[in-house]
């Protein structure tokens, strides 16, 4: 198998450079490049390259960043897989050019597979040291978009806080979840991205009106949801408060949990709205970007 591996390697193997230019056109991982094993610039290379991954047991793409003659980064990213498209293509990579006077960048994406994982990001600065200034950290990779229009794109992505929402007395599947939003853009002062959403609210504030709609099409009388929905799991009302909170959940990464919890005791019940509020509470502690952000709010520069 290891001597396969290498013959893919040596075939495969090409020298690429991707001469992308940041701007508002929103960059998703389908634009990444899935096939190049070798990407170089100035005074700098990223090798995508197979090793078995000690911690899983399985061969994985590893990438290895060099510079000035020495290794800087080496990590793993996705799982190897044979298919249509390549056995490397679960990790990706993008360059982005930037103007003058910003950093250029090298994005690496990968996914790790299941039907349910996230999309992993690791962004590399080709400057100064060539620091790593984003690394996803629980959150799932959406797309890149420069969303102020200068020059540097910012990282839009998902949480996954509130998957499956553990801390509810009702059961919530994959797709019923709420994933929230969550913008990263780069900070100059801090020199690497950072979670600053309130700076992007147009972004946050189509998926409030979204999820507030598909709330009142399931509940449009206005009433309060009766705190029995926890022994009746599978009827409308019970759908009706799932969508409740994935309404409050949008709400309150785009305003705030003093708004979402508004939105919740206005439409449940009020001992219902006791528990929601405090199983509400929990997850969102638990989501650390969400309390980054929260304690490191990020002005516009």
């Amino acid at each position: 198998m290891k001597s396969l591996w290498r013959s893919v390697l040596t075939i495969s193997l090409a020298v690429f450079v991707l001469p992308h230019i940041a701007s508002a056109t929103r960059i998703t991982p389908d634009d990444f490049d899935g096939k190049s094993m070798e990407f170089s610039g100035s005074g700098w290379k990223l090798t995508k390259y197979v090793k078995m991954d000690p911690e899983s047991g399985i061969e994985c793409c590893f990438a290895r960043f060099e510079a000035g003659g020495k290794v800087i980064h080496d990590f793993r990213c996705g799982p190897v897989r044979e298919g249509v498209n390549g056995p490397f293509d679960w990790t990706r990579v993008y360059e982005f050019k930037t103007p003058d006077k910003l950093p250029d960048l090298i994005a690496v994406e990968w996914y790790e597979g299941g039907a349910h994982s996230a999309t992993m990001l690791r962004v590399i600065k080709l400057a100064d040291d060539f620091p790593v200034i984003f690394d996803n950290n629980g959150s799932s990779f959406g797309y890149f978009d420069d969303l102020d229009n200068d020059g540097m794109p910012e990282i839009v992505a998902d949480s996954f806080a509130f998957d499956y929402f553990y801390e509810s007395a009702i059961f919530f599947g994959h797709a019923g979840s709420a994933i929230g939003t969550i913008v990263a853009t780069y900070s100059k002062h801090w020199n690497r991205y950072m979670w600053a959403n309130e700076l992007f609210p147009d972004v946050l504030r189509t998926r409030v009106n979204e999820s507030k709609e598909e709330f009142q099409k399931l509940w449009p009388d206005g009433k309060q949801i009766p705190v029995n929905i926890a022994t009746d799991q599978h009827s409308k009302t019970a759908d009706a408060y799932r969508a409740l909170v994935r309404w409050a959940v949008h709400t309150a990464y785009a305003e705030g949990e003093k708004s979402a919890a508004a939105i919740i005791d206005q439409y449940a019940d009020p001992n219902l709205a006791v528990f929601t509020k405090h199983a509400f509470r929990l997850t969102l502690q638990h989501d650390q970007n969400y309390s980054n952000m929260l304690g490191n709010r990020v002005k516009r520069e």
